[in-house]
């Protein structure tokens, strides 16, 4: 949806949700886990797990916090072999796309929202410079992927998945170790 980089308040955001109640629609809104102003109480809100990873400190010291079991995942992938990249274009988004729809398949009724490919790849050709799509690869093939939104100094875990039977590889460990030192 839209991301509005102006001033806001408590007027605005009764105004945007009366709108959207008008129109009878069934929405999922994913907001900002920082968002400090009231919500209408017909919503039903679902609160799920947001961490903020401040980077003002050593990424060594950083490592140095993870739980043992982060830090051995991230030594478990290196060994192997597993490799991280930004996206280069090209088949990327339909290596993600596969992932999706696999982790999509495992979730089965626990899935929230589905977000459509149509708006994963609008995204990244819109603004490719805030919106990345990183793999990590196993002998080439694509077995986990992240999409990041950069904004203003933040990084936002926008969506991830990862293709079943490498879970072993810790991966998706790996992945995000390497978008944190990014």
């Amino acid at each position: 949806g839209p991301i509005y980089t102006g001033s806001w308040d408590d007027a605005k955001t009764k105004a945007v949700f009366s709108y959207f109640q008008r129109r009878r629609e069934s929405l999922h809104f994913d907001g900002n886990p920082l968002w400090q102003h009231p919500l209408p109480p017909y919503l039903v809100q679902q609160q799920t797990e947001t961490l903020v990873l401040h980077l003002d400190q050593p990424l060594e010291e950083l490592f140095r916090r993870f739980s043992a079991s982060h830090r051995r995942g991230i030594a478990t992938a290196q060994k192997k072999g597993v490799t991280v990249r930004r996206s280069a274009g090209g088949d990327d988004l339909e290596a993600y796309t596969a992932l999706y729809a696999d982790t999509l398949k495992r979730w089965g009724d626990r899935t929230i929202v589905e977000f459509p490919a149509t708006l994963t790849r609008q995204l990244l050709e819109t603004d490719p410079e805030h919106v990345v799509l990183w793999l990590a690869e196993v002998e080439g093939t694509p077995v986990a992927g992240i999409i990041m939104m950069y904004w203003n100094k933040v990084a936002h875990y926008w969506r991830g998945a990862s293709r079943q039977g490498y879970e072993s590889t810790h991966a998706n460990t790996l992945l995000q170790w390497q978008v944190i030192q990014d």
